[in-house]
Parts: C-alpha cells; structure tokens; sequence
C-alpha cells in the first residue's frame, strides 16, 4: 500500500474565526481518509480539538514582517518543516502565510493550495499585491460564488484553477428535531434508548440556557450571533428595535419578544456603546448583551428568528447557514454570501443593508405573526436546501477532491474524497 499523503495547512493562529474554523474540519476529515493531517500555526484556543481529532500541530511565526531577514528566516523553516515532514501539498488560508507558503513551494516543488476566505478590500496597488498572495495555488478556493466573481473580474483568477466550496455547517450537530423543536421530529413514534437520551441532554442544554439568560416561556425570541463590532450590524438592529416598540408603544402593545446579541467583546468600547443606546431607547429590558455562548444549537433551539444584519458583505456567512439548519426564519441583509445562503420569501427575508426602517417594519410583520403552516413549511425547505448546499462534509468531500487533482500526478493512490466518503458513509450505517 502507498504511503498515506502529508498534507499541510497554515494559518497565523488557531482562534475561533472562519479560518480556523474551516482548517479544524478540514483537518478532520483529512484524519477520516487515512491521510496525514499536519498544521502549521502560532497555536490557539482550537488547538486542543485539533489534537483531539488526531491531527499534529507545528508552532511557526506567520506574523507579517518587511524585514528581508524575518522573512528569509519564515520561508527557510516552512522548507524545513516540508523537508522533515515529507510533506505533498500546502494547503494556505491567509495572506502572509499564503506568500510564505508560495516561496516554499516554489524552492521546494511542493503544489499549493490557497482558499480566499475574507473580503480583503484593495484600494491601492499595494493592497491589491499584497492579498494577491491568496490566488498563487495550483487551485484557488472561493468560499462563495460572491468571492469567485470578484477573483475572476479583480484577479483574473482562471477558471481551470478557480474553485468554489461554500463554507458550511453540520446538519447532524445543527438538528431541530434533537431540541424537540416546533414541527421537526417525528411526535408520534417511540424514539430508541440512544435517541432518547440524546434529545433529553439536547432538552437539558436548552433549559440551562434559557435560565441563564432569563427567558421567559410565551417570548418570541430574537438572536443575533456575531461578534461585536460595527459591520456586524448590532447597532443597526437596536435602532430598528426601538423604531418597533415606539411604533408598538403609539399603536398596539405588541407581542412579548426578547432579542439576545450574543458574541464576543461585552465589555469592549463598543459593547458599551450598545448598552448606553439600549437603555436610551428604554430597551433595557428586551434587547439583551449576553457574551459568548459555546453551545449555538441549544441557542437557536431557543430563537424564532435569526438577524444577520451585517452592513458589509459577509464573504460567506455562517449564521444565515446555521439559523437556517436549526428552522429560525433568517433575516438579513442582501449583499455578499448571504445573498446566496438565504432566498428572499422562501427561505428568509433579505433586507437593503443598513436599513432601519426595512428592518423595524420586517421585525414587526415577523413578531406579529403566530406559527403558521406557511412558516413551518418555509422552515422546512430552509433547512433542506441548508443541508444539501452548505453542510460540512459537503465542504469537506469538495475540498479533498481539489487535493486529488492537484495529487493527481501519482497514479498509485486512492482518492481521499473516496475515502472520506466511505468512513462516512460506514458511521451513517453504524
């Protein structure tokens, strides 16, 4: 038998972004075909599941650096590393550690594979140069037709080298019917042991959470998952919360709703911004800072509606994929991944960005209305079209076929998208 392949991903760090996110998968299903899954990065928070999943980390400097020397001394221990490890291909996800990567490669023969994860804006020639670094791998992954457009007219990326493979989520960890969600899952049917136990852990997360942030039962409840920083939109939704509840306040109470900004950066200058506005519009006690939150099913188990107002592009967008897996009704705004993501009337509603008023009066219709079988049915074909385009293994299988072209060279190896997808289709079975 032929050796297993080496396959090497680099990135700067291990943190809890796309990138790291999409690097960790990745590295899984790598392990799960039987290849060698090797990381090269400053290390962090993601680094224990990494290990976990049987995948080796090397620490390696990527910080940017114009100093000839520092950059000499970058490329000189990625070769080195590619010469100890008998590495077969790179795999890059960020700009600095693209460049690095590409001048390895190039001294050592080693293909290269580079995915465009961001936005990564270019007003001059330098900047334009600088994110170049993404588009110099045999093959170029986009992460959104959005993202392969602007290679093809900005880069001039070739088709024969572009790929595009959305990002994605698990349907199998992202599953309405485990929560006992409305309308998914089978009532009727007696459910075995393992299935049992695994709603009534599933059912226990959601009341811890629910008591955590105090939700009441009746709520019609309100999430929007991001980090906090102005792009993300939270201002955005809280100044369309508080035209909703005057307009309520002048016309009709309303129903009771509770909207959760859930994410990162609470106690950051703008976190604090946020809650100065909400208690100025007297939101303080609807609209609520809740921090991070490691289990995102349970918290879509609990939301009726999803809001990915971003203002800029999303280059891909994983809330509107997750909400929309989990049966929330997604509202965002239409520009960028999300565009693509979500179908305006079918599967969610898709708003001009930065729009108040169109995101006030799209609240208020959403909380006025009860559940209905339109809206069952529009979260049913979500979270179908969610599960066929943008599930993990999708991405997955689609990534490791591009590591077959680019290994096609030697003929004596077993395809790794094969492999992948026979260990899946085995543990489906099991």
């Amino acid at each position: 038998m032929p050796e297993p392949p080496v396959i090497l991903q680099v990135l700067p760090a291990l943190g809890h972004g796309g990138v790291e996110q999409g690097t960790l998968e990745i590295a899984r299903a790598l392990r799960q075909a039987g290849a060698r899954a090797l990381v090269a990065s400053a290390g962090g928070p993601l680094l224990p599941p990494l290990r976990a999943c049987g995948a080796e980390h090397i620490v390696l400097d990527f910080r940017k650096s114009f100093s000839p020397l520092k950059i000499c001394r970058q490329v000189h221990a990625l070769r080195q590393l590619l010469r100890r490890e008998g590495v077969q291909l790179v795999h890059a996800r960020s700009r600095w550690p693209a460049w690095i990567a590409w001048a390895a490669c190039c001294l050592e023969g080693v293909p290269l594979v580079t995915t465009w994860h961001g936005v990564h804006g270019a007003r001059t020639f330098i900047k334009r140069f600088y994110n170049s670094g993404l588009v110099r791998g045999e093959r170029v992954i986009a992460v959104s037709g959005e993202i392969g457009r602007r290679l093809v007219q900005e880069y001039h990326v070739p088709s024969e080298r572009l790929r595009v493979i959305a990002r994605g989520s698990d349907p199998e960890r992202f599953d309405p019917a485990v929560f006992g969600v409305r309308g998914f899952g089978k009532e009727e049917s007696p459910l075995a042991p393992a299935e049992s136990a695994k709603k009534a852990s599933a059912v226990a997360r959601m009341v811890r959470l629910r008591q955590r942030w105090g939700l009441r039962e009746g709520e019609i409840v309100l999430l929007l998952p991001a980090r906090l920083t102005g792009w993300k939109g939270q201002a955005l939704a809280v100044e369309a919360l508080g035209r909703m509840a005057r307009q309520w306040t002048c016309e009709t109470p309303g129903a009771p709703w509770r909207c959760l900004l859930v994410g990162p950066g609470v106690q950051t200058a703008y976190g604090h911004q946020l809650q100065a506005r909400i208690n100025a519009l007297g939101l303080a006690g609807r609209v609520q800072l809740v921090g991070s939150c490691p289990d995102m099913p349970a918290a879509y188990a609990l939301a009726d509606i999803a809001l990915a107002p971003s203002l800029r592009p999303e280059p891909f967008g994983r809330v509107a994929v997750e909400a929309q897996m989990m049966g929330c009704t997604v509202v965002a705004s239409l520009h960028g991944g999300q565009a693509e993501t979500v179908l305006e009337g079918k599967t969610g509603i898709l708003l001009p960005p930065g729009h108040v008023r169109a995101l006030a009066s799209a609240l208020a219709g959403l909380i006025a209305r009860p559940f209905t079988r339109e809206v069952h049915e529009a979260a049913c074909a979500a979270r179908q079209r969610a599960v066929t385009l943008y599930a993990t293994q999708r991405m997955q299988a689609m990534t490791l076929e591009v590591y077959d072209e680019v290994l096609s060279r030697n003929t004596d190896r077993d395809r790794l998208a094969t492999r992948f997808r026979t260990v899946r289709n085995r543990a489906q079975e099991n």
